[in-house]
């Protein structure tokens, strides 16, 4: 049986939306080394587009590392799957079955698996829309002996 509850964010996560510790802190997380991660070998030309244009922000912030190309590259294709479902639901929600009958649109289901495919990857590095209005600052090259100096979280 896995662990109950919400899943933990990494360090650099809770530190780009505020939370400097009110949680328990796993002193011995491993962190990546700040290097840039490289695109996967098999990422098409379509989620090279989407990393190009997400990736340097999220390295800014310390989100994205060398340990999470893979996970992101798979973020990446996720949201091309899901640009390509509409284009299949293009025609309608509801189309007409071999025998005639009225059959739920199967691109629907594409466009749906994709989309919280996107939701769930896209969470784990802060790009949901809840964790993108609790962002802040900025972790490049942040030391542990930084946080307070950088982030003051904002309360409302």
């Amino acid at each position: 049986m896995g662990s109950r509850g919400p899943q933990r964010k990494p360090r650099a996560l809770r530190l780009v939306e505020g939370d400097r510790g009110h949680q328990k802190r796993n002193a011995a997380e491993p962190m990546p080394p700040p290097i840039e991660p490289g695109r996967p070998a098999a990422m098409t030309v379509e989620a090279g587009r989407v990393w190009d244009g997400l990736a340097p922000g999220l390295l800014q912030l310390g989100v994205l590392t060398e340990w999470d190309g893979e996970l992101f590259g798979a973020f990446c294709e996720a949201v091309v799957t899901r640009r390509r479902a509409v284009e299949l639901i293009a025609p309608g929600l509801v189309l007409r079955g071999r025998e005639g009958q009225v059959v739920v649109n199967p691109g629907w289901r594409v466009f749906r698996d994709a989309t919280l495919l996107v939701a769930r990857l896209g969470a784990q590095f802060g790009l949901s829309p809840a964790s993108r209005t609790l962002l802040q600052g900025n972790l490049g090259g942040l030391d542990a002996d930084d946080e307070d100096a950088l982030f003051t979280p904002v309360r409302g």
